[in-house]
């Protein structure tokens, strides 16, 4: 069984059907099975209906259009077991019965900012935005992909990102140019973080938070000059002398035919320091580095060193957070995220991944306050104040401000004792 919740721009609930099959139309004309009066809903604005135990809606050329779960409707959209719906100022909220309300499965959102996106970048249309609002956002050159990007260079079906909750996953669909991230062709499906660049063929894209205002100055492809030939000489003196002292100590013969060991050349420890670290293989890195500390105390072996202990603990902290999150302690792992050293690329990666985790529980207990103000009891509307409180003091949206007042007046008019919530 399928049910259905209208609640209007006050957070308060106007109707709920509960069904199992059959088709109705929603709209502000008296003839719509469902009827919502509002100058933004069209006489006839929508219709839901059941198909092979599926639930879809359809759109029917309203003028305002229907948003689910953040993304406009084109023709008609599967609501899987649990969606939001947006038809003017009014949220519907559809899942089954006997659907758990899982935030990997399905995000009740208000608006874009909540999912990730992808921002065009470095051609004519560069500034196009694409929110990554599906479980699976496929990308294409059909109109049956979520993203269609028009381009010989895309394949029918190309690439697809994935999200778990929070975690967005980029693999490609055996496209005939493929994908690379960070300029890196890719093989098999890799997590996403933002700030990361992605091609689809020839088309440029920036991976980014949905807040997050992108300015495209940033990502202007600039031509280099070739290297210098001095520059380039030198690159393969290094090479040579890398492959000509590859192991730690060198035997050589003296003018008794008595072999002796003669230590390795500092530029090729330091050589081999850098492609150690290159590989983030740290822990061989720092005790190299410290042997040509004690050869060469200057500052570029002293901050290359610093840099990569540093590089070492943020590794740890990252790895330790990223296994919070595999156990759903989010708090635990926004912990250690802050912990992370200012100024590292590190610090990048777990202000990311800070911002993708409060988003995440902002959302989760904004829509278990949904759940409960549904339930419409006493003791659910106690609740659903204090999971509202806990979702605002992570995020103030306006909308949920309102929700929370509309909360607060149904307890005042239920007798229902309760902290006023204050906005900060």
């Amino acid at each position: 069984m399928f049910i259905l919740t209208v609640k209007n721009s006050a957070g308060q609930i106007v109707h709920k059907r509960n069904f199992e099959s059959g088709s109705f139309v929603i709209g502000r004309d008296d003839g719509c099975d469902l009827v919502i009066v509002s100058a933004g809903v069209s006489r006839k604005h929508a219709r839901i209906f059941t198909q092979q135990n599926r639930c879809l809606i359809e759109d029917l050329a309203s003028a305002n259009g229907i948003i689910v779960d953040g993304q406009k409707v084109i023709g008609q959209r599967d609501l899987g077991t649990a969606s939001q719906i947006q038809i003017g100022e009014h949220f519907l909220f559809l899942h089954q019965n006997d659907a758990k309300f899982d935030i990997g499965a399905t995000l009740f959102v208000t608006d874009d900012d909540q999912h990730c996106k992808l921002v065009r970048i470095n051609d004519g249309f560069a500034g196009e935005e694409y929110n990554l609002s599906e479980v699976g956002n496929t990308i294409g050159r059909i109109d049956e992909n979520f993203i269609l990007l028009s381009d010989n260079s895309i394949s029918r079906h190309h690439a697809q990102i994935t999200r778990t909750g929070f975690i967005y996953n980029l693999s490609d669909l055996q496209s005939s140019n493929g994908t690379k991230l960070n300029g890196k062709k890719i093989k098999k499906s890799v997590e996403l973080t933002p700030g990361d660049r992605i091609e689809f063929g020839n088309l440029q894209f920036v991976f980014v938070m949905g807040g997050t205002e992108v300015n495209l100055k940033d990502y202007r492809e600039v031509k280099r000059s070739p290297l210098p030939i001095v520059v380039i000489g030198a690159l393969i003196f290094l090479v040579v002398l890398f492959l000509a002292f590859s192991s730690n100590d060198v035997e050589v013969e003296n003018n008794d035919d008595t072999p002796q060991k003669v230590e390795e050349p500092f530029a090729t420890k330091k050589a081999r320091a850098l492609k150690w670290i290159a590989s983030k293989e740290y822990t061989k890195a720092i005790p190299l580095l410290r042997e040509l500390r004690a050869v060469e105390d200057g500052l570029e072996i002293n901050t290359l060193l610093e840099n990569t202990i540093s590089a070492e603990k943020s590794g740890k902290l990252l790895n330790e957070a990223n296994r919070l999150i595999e156990a759903d302690e989010y708090w635990a792992a926004i912990d250690i995220l802050k912990t992370v050293e200012t100024g590292t690329p590190a610090r990048k990666v777990a202000d990311g991944q800070i911002q993708k985790l409060e988003n995440m529980l902002a959302t989760r207990y904004k829509n278990e306050a949904d759940k409960l103000t549904i339930a419409g009891t006493r003791k659910s509307l106690k609740k659903a104040h204090d999971e509202m409180r806990k979702a605002l003091s992570i995020k103030k949206d306006l909308k949920w401000i309102v929700q929370m007042r509309a909360i607060e007046s149904r307890l005042k008019k239920e007798k229902i004792r309760f902290i006023k919530w204050k906005k900060p």
